[in-house]
C-alpha cells in the first residue's frame, strides 16, 4: 500500500469526506510534507481504492450546490489500513536521499566550495529547526503522539546539524 493510500484511508477512517475536504485536511493535519499527494492525485488514488473495495463513494446532492462525491472507508479498507500501520510502525525505514547521493560524489567539487555549500545547507537546517520550535510552541493538540511527531522532526534535524558541523570540520 502506498503512503498516499495510507494517508487517505487514515483520514477517511476518522470521517467520510469529499476530495476537496481531504486536500484541506492534509494541510490542516500537517501531512503535506510527509506524503507526496497533489490535489489531482487525490482523485486518482480514491478511484484506485474504490476499485479495490477499500473505500465507497456516494453522490451527495445539496440544494443549490453542485453534487459532491463523498468517500467513506469500508471494513476491508479499515483492515488493510490497520495491517499496513502495524507493518510500517514495526520496521525502521531509511529514505533514499539525493543529499547523500550527491555527497558521495562531492569529491568532484573543490573542498572550499563544498564547505560553503554545506554551510548553506546548515543555514537551511537552522531555519527549519527554528520554524519547528515555533510550530511546537503554538501546537494546539494534547495528543502525545502528534506532539511527539513534531519533536521527532526537530530532534532529527538537530542531530543532522551536529553531524554536518562535524563533517565541515573534517573537510
Amino acid at each position: 500500500m502506498t503512503n498516499a493510500e495510507i494517508t487517505l484511508l487514515g483520514i477517511l477512517n476518522e470521517n467520510p469526506n469529499h476530495a476537496y475536504q481531504l486536500e484541506h485536511l492534509l494541510q490542516e493535519k500537517n501531512l503535506k510534507d510527509k506524503v507526496d499527494l497533489a490535489f489531482s492525485s487525490i482523485y486518482a488514488t480514491l478511484k484506485k481504492l474504490e476499485k479495490r473495495g477499500m473505500v465507497l463513494g456516494h453522490i451527495q446532492k445539496l440544494p443549490k450546490q453542485p453534487e459532491k462525491k463523498i468517500y467513506s472507508i469500508t471494513e476491508k479498507g479499515k483492515q488493510e489500513l490497520i495491517e499496513n500501520l502495524k507493518q510500517n510502525l514495526s520496521k525502521p525505514e531509511f529514505e533514499k536521499s539525493s543529499f547523500e547521493l550527491c555527497l558521495h560524489f562531492s569529491n568532484f567539487i573543490p573542498k572550499l566550495e563544498l564547505k560553503e555549500i554545506l554551510k548553506i545547507y546548515e543555514a537551511e537546517l537552522t531555519r527549519m529547526i527554528q520554524n519547528q520550535i515555533k510550530e511546537i510552541t503554538i501546537l494546539k493538540t494534547e495528543d502525545p503522539v502528534k506532539r511527539a511527531l513534531f519533536n521527532r522532526s526537530l530532534k532529527l534535524w538537530q542531530a543532522e546539524k551536529q553531524w554536518l558541523k562535524e563533517l565541515i570540520i573534517l573537510i
